[in-house]
C-alpha cells in the first residue's frame, strides 16, 4: 500500500477526502498499514515510576509477611503448622495472594515484547518499533 493511498482511496491532504478521514481512526488505519510505520512511545520514566511504586508496595508486603511468620514462631504464641501452606493461618495466605497479585503486576511492567525492543528516538522521545 502506497503513502498516497489507505485501504485503496486517494490520501491527499488538502482533498475533502482527507478531511473527512481526519482522527485516530484514519490515523490507526494509516500507522497500520506498513510494518515501518508502527512506532510507539515507550513512556519509560512513566514505567519506571510504576515499576518503583510496585517495588516499594512488594517490599512493605515482604515485611508483612515476615511480622507473620515471626509472630507464628514465636514461643509463647499458639501452636501453628508453620511447614504447610495448606494450613496456613489465614492473615498470611492473605498477605501471600496480596503477594501474588502484585507480583503479577510487577511481572507484565517488566515485559518488553522481543519483537519491540528495537528502539528509535523521534523528536527527542525514545519509542519502541513495534513487530506485529
Amino acid at each position: 500500500m502506497s503513502l498516497r493511498q489507505t485501504a485503496g482511496r486517494a490520501w491527499l491532504p488538502h482533498s475533502s477526502l482527507y478531511r473527512k478521514y481526519l482522527g485516530y481512526h484514519a490515523f490507526s488505519r494509516y500507522i497500520a498499514s506498513d510494518d515501518d510505520f508502527l512506532v510507539l512511545r515507550r513512556f519509560d520514566t512513566l514505567h519506571c515510576r510504576i515499576l518503583l511504586k510496585l517495588q516499594d508496595e512488594l517490599a512493605q508486603l515482604e515485611e508483612e509477611l515476615d511480622l507473620l511468620d515471626a509472630h507464628f514462631s514465636e514461643k509463647g504464641t499458639k501452636d501453628v503448622d508453620n511447614g504447610s501452606l495448606r494450613r496456613d493461618q489465614q492473615t498470611r495466605k492473605d498477605v501471600l495472594v496480596l503477594i501474588a497479585a502484585k507480583l503479577e503486576q510487577y511481572g507484565m511492567c517488566q515485559t518488553i515484547p522481543t519483537c519491540a525492543q528495537t528502539s528509535v528516538t523521534l523528536n527527542g522521545t525514545l519509542c519502541y518499533r513495534v513487530c506485529p
